[in-house]
């Protein structure tokens, strides 16, 4: 997902988009991705959210927090 979010970002033109803070499923779904369940660890398990992502951010499909290592 991380390559996949850079192709987009560093195919944009740079004197117009610089400075940004990017999430990679939201820099993917405003490209026009509708389908992220290729980057699901799990088939069909929804998500992890990122611990760095703030709570309010919109989510382009549900998600759930990453266990802990304890828990894989």
């Amino acid at each position: 997902v991380v390559a996949d979010a850079a192709c987009v970002v560093v195919a944009r033109d740079s004197r117009r988009f610089t400075g940004n803070f990017c999430i990679d499923d939201l820099v993917l779904a405003d490209a026009g991705v509708t389908d992220f369940s290729r980057y699901r660890v799990e088939p069909g398990e929804a998500l992890w959210r990122d611990f760095f992502v703030p709570a309010d951010t919109r989510e382009v499909e549900p998600m759930t927090d990453a266990p802990s290592l304890g828990d894989r």
